[in-house]
């Protein structure tokens, strides 16, 4: 039945810390994607606007700028995936949160998304989002038992879309009430704070190696 599945899952989260770990950082993970394509394209567009251009001539920088973030999210994705398969999975999502927390401060906190000095942070910000993403399904793939595999992955994906609405719903007052990079830095601040929960269940667990099966981890 399906909620004896759904308990399952949740069973399993509270057994093993790697795969609540992993539902935590897919919380954040997906919220990474609302921050992009939402709130970036909408400040670059007001600094556009600000800066004189006209709405067309803002959106098509928007426009690119989104180009920037969407292409090195798409090139860092193999070595992405290099690095999880060579590393424990849960060090590589703790690289990942690293890597994320600090695109998103360094975009967060970057006076004009048009500027040429931004662009470096763009594409830190794809790379972050594609590692943020991959790593924490991974550490799933790895430490979920076959046969509640399904249930655990969709508490993952659950999570994450809890974290979209969550995420969505503060940033966009965040976004009004503070400034227009106030959500990538209220992000990154939350991708930090999993990185240190999830060094900390690193080291409380060891090392795993990287092909290890649930049924040897556990």
């Amino acid at each position: 039945p399906l909620l004896r599945l759904v308990f399952k899952g949740a069973a399993e989260a509270r057994r093993n810390p790697r795969v609540r770990i992993a539902c935590a950082e897919a919380f954040i993970a997906r919220g990474d994607l609302v921050i992009v394509a939402t709130f970036l394209s909408l400040w670059a567009k007001e600094a556009g606007l600000l800066a004189g251009l006209s709405l067309q001539e803002a959106v098509a920088k928007a426009g690119m700028l989104m180009v920037l973030v969407s292409v090195a999210q798409l090139l860092f994705s193999p070595v992405v995936g290099f690095v999880l398969d060579k590393v424990d999975r849960l060090t590589g999502m703790s690289i990942a949160m690293g890597l994320a927390g600090i695109a998103y401060l360094w975009a967060g906190f970057s006076p004009d998304p048009l500027a040429l000095v931004f662009i470096p942070a763009a594409l830190m910000l794809g790379m972050g989002e594609s590692a943020a993403i991959l790593s924490g399904a991974a550490v799933v793939g790895q430490e979920a038992n076959e046969d509640i595999r399904g249930s655990v992955m969709g508490l993952f994906n659950f999570c994450g879309s809890v974290g979209t609405l969550v995420i969505a719903v503060v940033c966009g007052f965040l976004f009004d009430a503070w400034m227009p990079g106030a959500p990538f830095v209220f992000v990154g601040c939350i991708n930090l704070v999993i990185l240190v929960a999830a060094i900390r269940v690193r080291i409380q667990t060891g090392y795993r190696a990287p092909d290890a099966r649930a049924s040897e981890t556990a």
